[in-house]
């Protein structure tokens, strides 16, 4: 008499006079090799298609499941009926001034496949010969901080300083610094107050990207919110009939008008409403003086007579300058007597 064991499509006859151990251990060693339903996977290389280099790669395919190692290889490889389970790439040597990044581990499920792609890169060239060259170019016109080009080392410390030996700061707008080391730089600007200094990113340089340009600029510092500071204006001389001006914040596009009369001290400078204006805003001013301006004396004899002396504007202060919070600055206009009076 026989006994009949079925598993799946597979029909196992075993001899009755077996022992009922050899039949068990019969049974689980069958079904142990049928759970090992195959597979395929296939190595390949990215990157590259040197074959003198892929040829010099030697790696070896690990099934981590069982944690079985198959023989080590070369080049692309396919590799049919392979057990179900986790693989994995292992890198056991590879060429010089190469990177070669091995692929994730992935799992072969049953009649299935999964693709390695190996990638290969070349190693960036390093010299230590002066062949590189960085040009540091200004956009802004704010005429105010200045820039330092150092040189980085791997663990983020500055190593060489080409431009003023890192003393000082360089106020170029425009500067091409040459026969410079391959190997990252950096940027590093001055500390203007009412500015924000230029984002500093890292600059490389090799062979691959010899020569590059930084642009950069200082923009003006918003944050200062509502605060206020003062501005004053000088008009020489004082004793001018009328002279009017015009200031303008030009990062906020705000426009104050004033005017000194008759001799008067005082300048007056109102809004757009006709309102006095006492304190202004931060930011950057300009002003514009009235080009010409009259001076009327009067003198006393038999009768008061006057005479009206025209000027004009020799020197106005219409330069840009900076209004910090509580701090002044202030503007100065130069009037000369023409040769033209009425």
């Amino acid at each position: 008499m026989q006994t009949l064991f079925r598993k799946r499509s597979n029909i196992i006859n075993i001899p009755l006079e077996l022992k009922k151990t050899s039949v068990v251990e019969l049974i689980n060693n069958l079904i142990d090799d049928n759970l090992q339903f195959p597979g395929n996977i296939f190595v390949n290389f990215q990157g590259i298609t040197d074959d003198s280099v892929i040829s010099s790669i030697i790696y070896y395919l690990q099934n981590i499941t069982n944690n079985t190692f198959y023989p080590s290889t070369t080049g692309s490889l396919t590799s049919l009926n392979m057990p179900v389970g986790e693989y994995g790439i292992i890198i056991q040597s590879k060429p010089d001034n190469y990177i070669v990044s091995p692929p994730n581990n992935q799992y072969l499920s049953e009649n299935s496949k999964i693709i390695f792609n190996i990638g290969v890169s070349k190693t960036p060239v390093q010299s230590s010969t002066y062949n590189g060259n960085i040009t540091v170019n200004r956009t802004d016109t704010y005429g105010i901080g200045g820039w330092q080009l150092n040189q980085i080392n791997n663990n983020g410390n500055i190593i060489v300083s080409p431009n003023d030996g890192g003393e000082s700061y360089n106020t170029s707008n425009t500067l091409s610094i040459s026969n410079l080391p391959y190997g990252t730089y950096t940027l590093t600007y001055e500390n203007v107050p009412g500015y924000i200094s230029p984002i500093t990113n890292p600059i490389i340089i090799d062979a691959n990207n010899p020569s590059v340009t930084v642009n950069f600029a200082y923009t003006v510092d918003y944050s200062y919110g509502n605060k206020t500071g003062n501005i004053t204006v000088n008009i020489i001389p004082n004793e001018l009939d009328y002279v009017g001006f015009t200031l303008t914040n030009t990062d906020l596009q705000l426009t104050y008008y004033g005017h000194i009369a008759n001799g008067d001290s005082n300048v007056t400078i109102l809004d757009n409403n006709n309102n006095p204006v006492t304190l202004f805003p931060v930011g950057h001013w300009s002003i514009v003086f009235d080009p010409s301006a009259t001076m009327t004396t009067s003198t006393y004899g038999y009768s008061q007579e006057s005479t009206t002396v025209i000027y004009t504007l020799e020197d106005g202060s219409n330069n840009s300058l900076l209004l910090l919070p509580n701090q002044t600055i202030s503007f100065n206009a130069q009037y000369t007597m023409s040769n033209q009076m009425s």
